[in-house]
């Protein structure tokens, strides 16, 4: 698995930062996105960085959760960086109730529990 860049934890000014959602169950709203030198990461309210890791592209976190993008393919990560499950897909959707729906590197359409296991 490629390397991501590191982005360090001294305070800095971002290119832009989203809102800090309202996250499912646990209702946190102190994380949102932001991009930094053309990378996605996740920042707390302080306009620190959550983890070590920056993305191509982030979602916001549901359900201890984001959705991110990196070379083309696409997981969930928990609120450490670390990937939720070994997975990779094309596309997938946030996790609501237990589930997200994902879709496959050859285009299947179908829904992932919170350990990336495929429910049928």
């Amino acid at each position: 698995m490629p390397k991501t860049t590191f982005v360090p934890k001294e305070m800095m000014t971002y290119d832009s930062v989203g809102a800090f959602v309202v996250s499912e169950p646990t209702r946190n709203t102190d994380v949102a996105w932001a991009r930094f030198r053309g990378r996605y990461l996740h920042i707390d309210r302080n306009g620190q960085p959550l983890h070590r890791r920056s993305f191509q592209r982030v979602r916001p976190f549901f359900a201890e959760r984001a959705a991110v993008w990196q070379n083309g393919l696409a997981y969930h990560i928990l609120t450490d960086g670390s990937p939720a499950y070994v997975a990779r897909f094309r596309w997938v959707g946030r996790f609501k109730n237990g589930q997200a729906q994902v879709q496959s590197l050859d285009g299947e359409d179908f829904f992932i529990d919170l350990n990336g296991v495929r429910i049928d």
